[in-house]
């Protein structure tokens, strides 16, 4: 009689689908720590003694830092590598709870890096159900929050470890295998099992393990070229693995002019290498921006299953969702000039940019420039600043809420317009926490002021009960134009440059963050 029970030790992954044990010191611990305890900002602070400006997008970082997709997982991690203890993170001893298999199947889910859409998606319900389910869950289990329910989910053995599977937020819907002939595997959807294909496509077997060359290509207004995967669904940058004794860069080469058929392509610097042990290495390389020639040949026949695809940054996470978070942080090396180090597609040390989850801008058609010697008619109704540092940095304003980042300023009052430079100081005061003195008038950016000022000091910033915390940059001028949305043209930055004599061609360098408390020199 032929058993049709389902083969769980034999389909069981390899233990190399488990990230190793982060080493993480000291202040990484109280990061990961404060992010996974409950309770108000105010009240983790005071439970983990850190600083404003230390839990500074502390949800993100400790994600980073464990390799998760969500604090649910990253709560799950927590409790598999016992990174820390329940007591630490807030959390009674967890009981084993007898949950339905509706709960069962949100569990594994959410422990599986996925969000409530996406868990929404796999279980076929509205969003919020799918919250509600969520939170239901965690109320089963005996906990408030979904990083508990993931810490307690490990620690009570509600869902197996191979449910964990970090750094894959869109997995197939899970499979098992379940065998009638031992040379003929059926595949049987069960929303519990494990995400194993029935056989392995040749192509795959011959590439496990093989480093694998790209390009990141993007066009005049920063839109990102994605190719078709090796699987139904996949998108990724042209490239592929790479033949006995090729070097790197010639394999971005050749697999790149053979996804786009275009003849001049010449890879660039190194800006990221992705480590993913078991398959290899992803080296990611540079190259200058597309010409409107070879943007047009590209999406020429854009109906043609498979033809390449130019993406806006912020569209990555929706239409190319397993390669979104790798191409994301190659895109923020390139705005820093360096080479970013990854682990299974996140950064192994986040910048500023990562963290925040800042994206290079997308240009459509800026407002005109109308330098200050020329006439303009219009009447201006913002302001904005160039603020110089003495090194010749600028500060930037991100709102978190919108996500895009600007040059300092506001709104103007009636009157203001015989006082541009006061105005400047009044409203860069209250958003960014920063008073320019010197300013001076360069040109009009549509119906904004734009003023050249320096700045000695940028002072504390302190934050309403409910309002985001205001981000502050400093970044090279170019690097403004890479993050501003929308608003900074070429004659612009030359005439910002050539008013505060600085020199063109500053070295781009890590965007810094500017503290909460604030900055003096």
């Amino acid at each position: 009689m032929t058993s049709t029970a389902p083969v769980t030790a034999a389909c069981a992954p390899p233990a190399v689908l488990l990230p190793p044990a982060p080493l993480l010191g000291g202040p990484d611990l109280a990061v990961l720590r404060f992010a996974l305890l409950p309770g108000t900002i105010a009240d983790r602070l005071r439970r983990t003694g850190m600083t404003l400006e230390d839990a500074a997008g502390a949800a993100d970082r400790a994600c980073c830092l464990v390799g998760a997709s969500t604090l649910a997982q990253a709560g799950a991690l927590t409790a598999l590598h016992r990174l820390l203890t329940a007591e630490q993170i807030g959390l009674a001893a967890p009981v084993p709870a007898n949950l339905t298999t509706r709960r069962r199947q949100a569990l594994t889910l959410m422990v599986g890096g996925l969000s409530t859409n996406r868990i929404a998606g796999r279980l076929g319900i509205h969003e919020a159900s799918a919250i509600g389910l969520c939170r239901e869950v965690a109320r089963a289990l005996g906990v408030n929050t979904a990083a508990h329910a993931g810490y307690a989910a490990v620690t009570t053995g509600a869902v197996p470890l191979s449910a964990i599977r970090p750094h894959l937020p869109a997995l197939p819907l899970p499979t098992v295998l379940t065998h009638t002939d031992p040379r003929s595997p059926v595949v049987s959807t069960s929303p519990l099992a494990l995400s194993v294909p029935a056989t392995r496509p040749p192509e795959a077997a011959a590439t496990v393990g093989t480093a694998r060359a790209e390009v990141l290509l993007t066009d005049d207004r920063g839109r990102v070229l994605i190719t078709a995967g090796p699987r139904p669904g996949d998108a990724e940058l042209p490239g592929g693995p790479l033949l006995p004794h090729e070097t790197p860069p010639a394999a971005a080469e050749r697999h790149a002019k053979a996804a786009t058929a275009l003849a001049h392509l010449t890879p660039g610097r190194l800006l990221a290498i992705d480590w993913r042990p078991g398959t290899g290495a992803t080296y990611t390389y540079d190259h200058p921006p597309l010409t409107g020639v070879q943007a047009a040949a590209l999406t020429a026949d854009d109906g043609r299953r498979g033809a390449p695809r130019l993406l806006a940054p912020a569209e990555l996470l929706t239409r190319a969702p397993a390669d979104a978070q790798r191409v994301l942080t190659t895109l923020r090396a390139r705005v820093e000039g360096r080479t970013a180090e990854l682990e299974h597609g996140r950064p192994r040390t986040p910048g500023v940019l990562d963290t925040h989850r800042i994206l290079p801008r997308t240009v459509t058609t800026p407002a005109p420039w109308t330098p200050a010697d020329y006439r303009y008619d219009g009447p201006a109704t913002s302001v904005a600043g160039w603020l110089f540092l003495p090194s010749g940095l600028v500060v930037l304003h991100h709102d978190p809420v919108t996500g895009r980042s600007r040059l300092p300023g506001g709104p103007l009052a009636p009157g203001d317009a015989d006082a541009l430079d006061h105005a400047l100081a009044r409203t860069c005061a209250t958003a960014v926490g920063v008073r320019p003195r010197d300013g001076v008038l360069i040109g009009h950016s549509g119906t904004e002021a734009r003023l050249v000022a320096t700045v000695s000091r940028l002072g504390p910033l302190i934050a309403g009960p409910c309002e985001p915390a205001v981000v502050r940059l400093l970044a090279t001028p170019e690097q403004a134009v890479d993050l501003c949305e929308n608003s900074i043209t070429a004659a612009e930055v030359r005439d910002a440059l050539e008013s505060a004599a600085i020199a063109t061609g500053l070295v781009r360098q890590p965007v810094t963050l500017v503290p909460a408390t604030g900055m003096t020199w």
